[in-house]
């Protein structure tokens, strides 16, 4: 035997032995520019933990329990989503909005998630509240900030230009923005100083990153204000200070500016209590004001009149408050036209009014109700409501009730209603389904349910039965269609299996209904493997009796091999005609692993082995790599520079804590998609990596 093929037979012994006994251990190699020792990486099949680089799976909280380590476990998680919110504050201060947003997005929320069942599971006070809020105010905040940013460049812009009109309008957003800006800071500080109780990480850097950001925008925003602006103020005087709906607030105001003149003969727009009205100013500035409280609470003291100016103005906003106190009415709802009978899909027209002894009542808010089910909402102008609604798929078929109210408590005006009887007509349903095997004895099943006129019909149950056996039940997306993935039952063990959709209709207005596809499977691994020749098997069985001896020689060959006694010095006719020769990287060798868990039908495992590749070929380009999450250390490759290749990461890292901390199974057709993102990023360009230089260098 030459020393080629004796090798190969080494090898190939060796590799088929390991892979019976059900792992692989991939020994590091030596790198070929530097001659760092590459990490070894190891994969275990049936394993959630796919390289040694990785933190471990997140476990579940009755494991901990059994440890009596919950509350270790909750101060972990507790410390890891305030150190988030950390880094996110930070990245807003620097004006990197979209990885704040990162530092705040599904992967914290899942984290939270976690958080919130292990803290369930302890004496503690959780502060599930506080993280939530913090996030999502984090959120808007970046948001805002980076819609002020862009907002002033236009402002900037209009003003070069000598626009001056379209500057103001952008002006005034900018002092929406601002103000938003302003109150979502302080929300913040307060939210911190919950957060910093429930962890031992310091926040303190967050509220300080916060405070940094409000105090620029604040800063610029009092530049563009004394640039554009003049500012108001409101003075009212009230006639009475004790009001309801039938005796409304009377008052006189009028309108000045900073220098103490009046905005005089004006039309000028007045917010109270949420309404507006427009009021004209004389030549002194003044103007008359009355008021009708509607949905005021009683319990309110005093009511809050702003003045809004145009978009275009040069006049800021001012505000002020009157004293009242409030008696209730009682107003009367009116139907005057309503249908006599009702169908799922066709409009339902009403038609009323609504007030007080003999005054109508405006902008008050009406609720329309079929059986209890809020169809819809309308308000009434000048007392008069008029509008359609559409019937939910949820009221039950039969006689009903019609009803139209004001839903208030403790307001100006009592809560009222008026109803109507009508009936409520069944609708005929089309179900469809269709159904074909995806993968050994599991079954892609989609379909619709719609009502007779061709309407989708959301949120329905649709059982699914595979051969008479129950397998689940779905729930129709918005548009009425569904989709599933289920496992042939095992008690079922015919060729052809009948998949059979039904749609029971209970306590609907919809008629029930039910369709039948039928599958052909494949035969099974098993069955398909009957035809293995005894050579096959006694080829095997060779291996496996073989395999401690292979692996030992394997092991001898490759020390013998990489030790420099044993080294050949090349002549200087050999050195030149002589071409190195390398064999497969980790990061390659891991990539044809996880191939051959897919051919094999084990798409989660392929994932988790995809992913150990992609970690070990990207690890040098990541700072501090070998103590990052999967996000982090996604994040990190991410903000280390634009790179073509962080989406494909980002959809990697995503099938990959599904592979490895949900109960989902991942299919075969993701797992592909995986698969090709990982050679993506492990033969595409490694300019990154190698600080440099490519992977030909």
């Amino acid at each position: 035997m030459n020393s080629i093929g004796g090798r190969t037979l080494v090898l190939v012994l060796c590799v088929l032995s390991m892979t019976i006994t059900g792992g692989i251990v991939l020994p590091g190699s030596t790198a070929a520019m530097d001659g760092d020792a590459v990490q070894r990486v190891t994969v275990q099949q049936h394993s959630p933990s796919v390289a040694q680089n990785e933190t471990p799976p997140h476990r579940n909280p009755d494991d901990y329990s059994e440890d009596g380590d919950l509350e270790s476990l909750e101060t972990w998680l507790a410390d890891r989503l305030a150190s988030q919110l950390n880094e996110s504050a930070i990245q807003l201060s620097e004006g990197e909005y979209e990885l704040a947003e990162g530092y705040v997005d599904e992967e914290y929320r899942e984290r939270l998630e976690q958080y919130v069942d292990v803290a369930g599971e302890t004496d503690g006070e959780s502060r599930e509240d506080e993280f939530e809020e913090a996030a999502t105010k984090q959120e808007e905040l970046a948001e805002n900030r980076q819609e002020y940013r862009e907002t002033k460049a236009e402002y900037e812009e209009a003003r070069d230009a000598g626009n001056e009109a379209r500057a103001r309008e952008l002006a005034r957003e900018l002092e929406r923005l601002a103000a938003e800006i302003d109150g979502i800071s302080h929300d913040l500080q307060r939210t911190y100083q919950s957060v910093n109780n429930a962890t031992s990480q310091d926040v303190s850097s967050a509220e300080d990153a916060i405070n940094r950001t409000n105090s620029d925008v604040q800063q610029e925003q009092a530049v563009i204000r004394d640039l554009v602006f003049v500012e108001t103020t409101l003075q009212l005087e009230a006639e009475n200070d004790e009001i309801s709906f039938l005796e409304p607030l009377t008052a006189t105001g009028t309108l000045r500016t900073a220098n103490d003149s009046t905005v005089a003969n004006e039309s000028i727009r007045l917010e109270i209590d949420g309404r507006s009205t427009v009021v004209e100013t004389d030549a002194n500035g003044t103007f008359d004001l009355e008021f009708r409280p509607t949905n005021t609470s009683l319990s309110a003291e005093n009511v809050t009149v702003r003045y809004v100016p145009e978009r275009s103005s040069v006049y800021l906003g001012s505000e002020t408050n009157v004293s009242v106190s409030i008696t209730q009415e009682e107003p009367s709802v009116d139907i005057h036209e309503a249908p006599a009978d009702v169908t799922y899909g066709d409009p339902v027209r009403v038609r009323g009014a609504v007030h007080v002894d003999d005054v109508a009542v405006d902008g008050v808010p009406l609720e329309v109700l079929v059986d209890g089910a809020v169809l819809g909402e309308t308000r009434a102008t000048d007392g008069q409501f008029d509008d359609e609604f559409e019937l939910p798929a949820s009221v039950a078929a039969g006689d009903a009730e019609l009803r139209v109210r004001i839903p208030f408590e403790e307001r100006a005006l009592a809560a009222a209603d008026a109803k109507t009887a009508t009936t409520v007509r069944e609708t005929e349903t089309d179900l469809a389904v269709t159904a074909r095997e995806v993968d050994e004895r599991r079954l892609q099943i989609n379909g619709s349910l719609e009502a007779v006129t061709g309407v989708g019909v959301a949120a329905q149950p649709v059982q699914l039965r595979v051969d008479g056996v129950t397998a689940t039940t779905v729930t129709t997306a918005e548009d009425g269609s569904f989709s599933e993935t289920v496992t042939v039952p095992p008690s079922v063990t015919s060729d052809a299996v009948e998949v059979d959709a039904t749609y029971r209709g209970a306590g609907s207005n919809l008629a029930e209904s039910d369709v039948k596809a039928t599958v052909q499977l494949r035969p099974t691994g098993s069955e398909a493997r009957k035809g293995l020749s005894s050579i096959q098997t006694w080829v095997w069985a060779a291996v496996g009796f073989g395999g401690v001896t292979a692996i030992g020689g394997a092991i001898w060959w490759y020390r013998r091999r990489q030790s420099p006694t044993h080294e050949r010095v090349a002549t200087p006719d050999e050195s030149e005609t002589t071409v190195e020769t390398r064999g497969p990287s980790p990061a390659e060798t891991l990539l044809s692993r996880a191939s051959d868990q897919l051919s094999q039908g084990d798409a989660n495992a392929a994932v988790q082995t995809a992913y150990a590749a992609v970690r070990e070929h990207l690890e040098s380009s990541v700072e501090d790599a070998g103590a990052l999450t999967h996000w982090e250390f996604y994040r990190r490759y991410r903000s280390d520079g634009e790179s073509p290749t962080a989406d494909a990461l980002e959809a990697v890292t995503r099938q990959y804590e599904r592979a490895s901390f949900t109960l989902e199974a991942v299919s075969e057709q993701d797992a592909e998609a995986v698969l090709d993102d990982t050679r993506q990023l492990c033969e595409g360009d490694t300019t990154r990596v190698d600080g440099g230089n490519t992977a030909d260098d």
